[in-house]
C-alpha cells in the first residue's frame, strides 16, 4: 500500500465502491429494461433485463462473500439520512458496544457465550486490518 493510502482510498476499497455502484446501476437498468419489455420488443429487452440482473447479482455475491455489502449499504443509508461522515473508529465502537451488550447478558437464560467469542474475533480482525485504530483501545 502506498504511504498516503489509508483504508478509505486503498485500491481494494475503491474497487469495493465501484462494484457496489455497478451493482446498483445494473439493478436499475434491469428494472428499466424489464418495464420497457412490456411495451416494445419483449424478447430483446427482457434478455437485456436478465443480463443486467445477473450482473447486479454477481456484484452482490462478490461483495457479500467478504461481508463488504452490508458496510456499503450502511454507508449509503447514512448518506441519505443526512448523517455526518463516520470516523474511522465508528465501526470499532459498534463492535465494542455489541460485545459490552452481550457481556451484560451473561448469566441470563438466553445468553450465548459463543456469540461473545465471535464478536471478540471480529474486533481482533478489525484491529489487525486497521492498525491505526488499535491506539483507541488504550484510551480510557
Amino acid at each position: 500500500m502506498h504511504p498516503h493510502d489509508n483504508r478509505f482510498n486503498s485500491p481494494g476499497e475503491i474497487l469495493t465502491r465501484l462494484v457496489f455502484a455497478a451493482h446498483l446501476g445494473f439493478a436499475l437498468a434491469g428494472v428499466i429494461f424489464f418495464v420497457i419489455s412490456f411495451h416494445q420488443e419483449p424478447l430483446r429487452y427482457a434478455l437485456m433485463a436478465m443480463i443486467c440482473f445477473s450482473l447486479a447479482l454477481t456484484g452482490r455475491i462478490w461483495l457479500e462473500r467478504d461481508g463488504r455489502f452490508q458496510a456499503c449499504e450502511r454507508s449509503l443509508d447514512a448518506m441519505f439520512a443526512g448523517e455526518t461522515d463516520p470516523g474511522p473508529d465508528d465501526e470499532l465502537g459498534v463492535l465494542i458496544s455489541r460485545r459490552e451488550a452481550l457481556e451484560q447478558q451473561r448469566g441470563t437464560v438466553g445468553f450465548d457465550p459463543w456469540e461473545v467469542q465471535v464478536v471478540r474475533r471480529e474486533i481482533m480482525a478489525y484491529v489487525r486490518e486497521h492498525p491505526e485504530t488499535s491506539t483507541r483501545l488504550d484510551r480510557p
